[in-house]
């Protein structure tokens, strides 16, 4: 059927139809000839640039169309999730089968090659189909040949009906991560299995995996190294089947191991510095610090440093008061950060002393001396008090007295009379 597109005129050419044949048509005006055109589905349609057309059949080129395979066949393959066909050959020169079938609402198509056996059907197996799914396979014979795709006019459809099986575990988790194991934890399949196998190794080594088989539904990994990343996946082998069905693969981060000691030291009345030994064995990243500036519990953000560092100064505390600080190791890799557990220790600030030249000593008789202070605000934090200090000692040989926080008067006796004494506050 030509169609001449500007005129909209018709003309239908004495062309004999054989049936399941596919022609090269060749169209010639009265100037040149046009270029060649493949028709599809038997139809041609046609734009030409000339006002003039002559329509001619210059030559004609067949090529056979295969027919459809006789039968197809279709079983359990060796995985859950895998269906196998035998497809019968046909003897009209095949070269290729394709099969169409429906996976989750797409239609889908997978070509194979024909074995070329005529008393031997053709053997092949479509994976990573869908779990607990039935699934029909309508198969095409296919020549091809360097050109166009040969394709017989209709398809067999596979019988008997397969229904696939679970396909691999897909609901596992990895919980209670520590230094040296995690927990695998699995859903029970779904059917009798004869073998399941849990496998790790180190993300990213060309390392050699280990394995724990387990048929309960879940296994403790242990022997791990701390602070490194592994990969971790399940594999399962179903009754009735001979391939193991792998999972995907999840990741995690064993923990790194925490500083070995930590130490504390008040520097004046707003600073303190920290200092740690690094983690005796174990990778680690670096460390992360928190700390309460005030004494009320309440932590500062986190203050990461890194794998070298060994202490920190924290300033601008509160003065006499009880600072927490916790710092521990982190491991990261990549997008996973773990951990170590929390070495914790408290340090008091200095206490504010009394305002320089505020302390007055007044000689009350031949024996005693009352000494009075002033401080430069209020006694806040971890204040016990305050101790004057005398020297030289007193009849009793004490050189210190302490004194409590609510006064800022002391009076100090059993002095030797007419002795001079250096008095200080603390």
């Amino acid at each position: 059927y030509i169609k001449n597109m500007y005129t909209s005129r018709s003309s239908i050419s004495d062309i004999v139809h054989t049936p399941h044949t596919v022609y090269d048509i060749i169209i010639m005006n009265n100037k040149a000839i046009s270029t060649i055109v493949k028709p599809s589905n038997y139809v041609v349609w046609f734009i030409v640039t000339t006002a003039v057309i002559s329509a001619q059949i210059e030559n004609g080129f067949s090529q056979t169309v295969p027919e459809k395979p006789l039968a197809v066949r279709a079983r359990y393959g060796t995985s859950s999730t895998s269906i196998s066909l035998a497809v019968a050959n046909t003897n009209t020169g095949a070269t290729h089968y394709i099969a169409l079938y429906e996976h989750n609402s797409i239609l889908k198509e997978e070509v194979f090659p024909c074995s070329g056996e005529e008393f031997f059907p053709t053997e092949h197996t479509i994976d990573k189909l869908s779990p607990f799914t039935n699934y029909t396979f309508c198969v095409y014979s296919v020549i091809r040949s360097g050109g166009p795709d040969q394709n017989s006019s209709s398809c067999t459809n596979s019988t008997p009906l397969v229904t696939t099986g679970p396909g691999p575990i897909t609901n596992f988790n990895i919980s209670d991560v520590m230094e040296t194991s995690m927990l695998v934890v699995w859903e029970k399949p779904k059917i009798e299995h004869r073998r399941l196998t849990v496998r790790y190794q180190l993300f990213g080594k060309d390392t050699q995996y280990n394995d724990v088989t387990n048929n309960n539904e879940n296994v403790n990994l242990t022997g791990l190294n701390a602070g490194v990343r592994y990969s971790v996946w399940t594999e399962v082998t179903y009754e009735g089947y001979t391939a193991a069905e792998q999972s995907s693969t999840k990741y995690s981060l064993t923990k790194p191991f925490p500083p070995s000691s930590i130490t504390s030291r008040a520097i004046d009345e707003t600073t303190i510095i920290i200092s740690w030994e690094e983690p005796l064995i174990g990778n680690y990243t670096g460390y992360e610090v928190h700390y309460d500036p005030i004494g009320v519990g309440s932590l500062t953000p986190p203050i990461n440093l890194g794998r070298q560092e060994r202490s920190i100064t924290l300033s601008n505390l509160t003065p006499a008061t009880n600072i927490t600080v916790n710092v521990r190791a982190v491991a990261k890799d990549e997008d996973i950060q773990q951990f170590s557990r929390i070495l914790q220790t408290s340090q008091f600030t200095k206490p504010l002393a009394p305002i320089a030249e505020s302390v007055l000593a007044t000689a009350i008789n031949d024996t005693a001396i009352q000494v009075r202070w002033t401080l430069e605000r209020a006694p806040v934090g971890g204040y016990h008090g305050y101790r004057i200090f005398i020297i030289p000692a007193t009849e009793n040989e004490l050189n210190s007295f302490l004194s409590s926080m609510d006064t800022n008067l002391f009076r100090i006796t059993d002095l030797y009379p007419g002795r001079l004494y250096n008095i200080s506050v603390r």
